[in-house]
């Protein structure tokens, strides 16, 4: 393409017909150069070679050159998309770009260039941005890079903490319990009976009186793990109170089945107690129930929960 003639050879004083026709035909060459020479905008614009002035697709290994210049290429299959040399395409150089397949476009550089500071970016299925010729390395506009979504692991852990603990943080934690239920030590058989009104503690009477054992009540904590590779590790503890210095013992059961047993304690009012550490399997969903016995002492003698805390520790 020609260059602009000078405004001088329109309007010098000096100027001949001859060179004022010669100015003409530089200027026509020069506008057909730029904007082609049919009139149309299309035209004009793939001339010019603005962005979205063109439509190319492909589907196998493929080199974006000079004449891409504002087009759209449309990929489909996997395949690598390689780009020319940036300072042979120049800086302000733009492409668009899309996956309208189902396999993955490789988008590689000439040699040592980057692209967003990566050697090689994968345009995944339904992606589509724009690319950007800095003379030296590409960028891309409209891009989302991948690491802002979530894995499909993250969200199923994270849907275990929160339908677990209605939280999300590190160290999260719920706790369960109340005053409200007790357990009682008699040796009357009116008031030994109580013990089955009660939460989920187990009550052994002492004086030969048989074991009472009530499955339902408040000190019962349900976790899920929606992880199909990772197990969940949680921590217990309780907050307990007792009526005198009675002897006492606890047990914890998960789905039922005994997994620990604490005691004898001695102890009179608020105590705290750390069960330790327990394991819900991949893809599972466990409870785990605080059991407390009165194991002697006299009559009319309680003890109840304050609270019975469960509390993530890791996925592993």
């Amino acid at each position: 393409m020609p260059a602009l003639p000078p405004i001088s050879n329109f309007t010098g004083s000096t100027v001949t017909e001859g060179q004022f026709k010669t100015a003409l035909n530089d200027l026509r060459a020069y506008l057909a150069g730029l904007l082609g020479t049919d009139g149309n905008a299309v035209t004009a614009l793939a001339t010019l070679g603005s962005l979205g002035s063109g439509y190319v697709s492909k589907t196998a290994t493929y080199t974006v050159v000079s004449s891409d210049r504002g087009r759209m290429i449309d990929c489909s299959g996997t395949f690598t998309l390689n780009l020319t040399a940036a300072a042979t395409l120049g800086a302000g150089f733009t492409i668009a770009v899309r996956n309208s397949g189902s396999g993955d476009v490789t988008l590689d550089p000439s040699g040592a260039e980057l692209i967003d500071g990566v050697a090689t970016v994968t345009l995944a299925p339904g992606e589509a941005y724009d690319l950007y010729c800095t003379g030296t390395a590409w960028r891309s506009s409209g891009r989302v890079l991948t690491t802002s979504f979530a894995t499909d692991e993250y969200v199923k852990q994270s849907f275990s903490l929160f339908q677990t603990f209605s939280s999300l943080a590190s160290g999260a934690s719920r706790s369960i319990g109340s005053p409200s239920y007790m357990i009682w030590s008699s040796y009357s058989s009116t008031q030994w009976s109580r013990g089955t009104y009660y939460t989920n503690m187990f009550y052994m009477a002492s004086q030969g009186k048989s074991t009472v054992q009530v499955n339902v009540g408040n000190c019962r904590h349900t976790i899920w793990n929606y992880s199909t590779t990772k197990s969940m590790q949680i921590n217990l503890t309780a907050v307990i109170n007792f009526a005198a210095d009675d002897t006492y013992g606890f047990q914890i059961r998960q789905n039922g089945s005994i997994v620990g047993t604490y005691g004898t304690y001695s102890a009179r009012g608020v105590q705290t107690y750390n069960f330790g550490t327990f394991t819900v399997p991949p893809n599972s969903t466990v409870t785990f129930d605080l059991y407390g016995s009165i194991l002697s002492g006299s009559s009319g003698d309680a003890i109840y929960v304050n609270s019975f805390t469960a509390t993530y520790i890791q996925f592993f």
